[in-house]
């Protein structure tokens, strides 16, 4: 029932990713006389790489932490591309949590999708910018993803946000993605899902 979910997931992920290594071409193109640059950016990719793999499990039902998981592909993410959009600062805090190996997947990819939207059409053309992404508590058995970025924000004229990889993502861990503004302006995007209760 889930496939078609990892498998649009997987595409579209792929599509971002080839669309944000042509923009980093473009903006911060190679240069053979950098080759400490050059060595950097692929042992990012690799490890961007080996954090999507780390999804992988045999049990998908079996308990797994987040942690580790999320801070590798939001920092790998934004280290690797942040250069095609200037400067950009990322800001983590991350609860330790741990869910379902499938529900693990969904956040990670999740978080990975609105931290590519943030880059993406958050900062762009900006030269410098911020991210914040947090996970936390907010009640025994709810925990909020949130990522934030200070780009330019939605227009106040944007139609409601449609459905997408996010929300169906956000769907699996019984939650809905909600997008507001952020004072002072950029984009806050808010997921809310049932954890297990604290003891």
């Amino acid at each position: 029932m889930l496939k078609p979910l990892w498998v649009n997931e997987a595409m579209q992920r792929a599509h971002n990713l080839v669309r944000l290594i042509a923009e980093l071409e473009h903006k911060a193109p190679f240069h053979p006389d950098r080759p400490d640059r050059s060595l950097a950016e692929y042992q990012l990719a690799i490890d961007l790489a080996e954090s999507f793999r780390s999804l992988a499990a045999a049990d998908d039902g079996g308990m797994q932490p987040c942690f580790n998981a999320l801070q590798a592909v939001v920092f790998n993410l934004t280290e690797l591309f942040g250069p095609a959009f200037g400067l950009v600062f990322v800001d983590m805090s991350f609860e330790r949590l741990t869910l379902p190996a499938y529900k693990r997947r969904a956040l990670v990819l999740a978080a990975c999708e609105l931290v590519l939207n943030s880059l993406r059409h958050g900062l762009e053309g900006r030269g410098t910018g911020n991210i914040t992404v947090a996970l936390r508590r907010t009640a025994r058995a709810v925990a909020r993803l949130s990522v934030e970025d200070d780009g330019r924000g939605m227009p106040k004229s944007a139609p409601p946000l449609q459905r997408g990889i996010a929300s169906d993502l956000a769907a699996v861990l019984e939650a809905e993605v909600i997008y507001r503004a952020r004072e002072g302006g950029g984009t806050v995007a808010q997921l809310s899902f049932p954890v297990a209760s604290l003891v």
